[in-house]
């Protein structure tokens, strides 16, 4: 199980990443790093655009849905 947590996140960090427009890990990981613990390093400009109002509520969605068909899958193979 931690194993599939690591994996998870890893995905997730590849898939902010990668788009119609690359950009770096190490931008990724300073744009979250200021959105959510507020580091004091500021990153702007269009990565920080694309990467906080485009990619990350994409991902997140994906997990989301992701759970849920898992959920569903795990209830409908138990009641039939």
């Amino acid at each position: 199980m931690p194993v599939l947590c690591l994996v998870l996140v890893a995905m997730t960090a590849f898939g902010i990443a990668f788009g119609a427009v690359g950009i770096d890990m190490s931008t990724v990981g300073d744009v979250l790093w200021h959105r959510m613990a507020g580091g004091s390093r500021h990153v702007g400009g269009v990565g920080d655009q694309i990467v906080w109002n485009l990619r990350v509520p994409r991902v997140l969605l994906a997990c989301v849905v992701g759970a849920g068909l898992a959920l569903v899958g795990t209830v409908l193979q138990a009641t039939v």
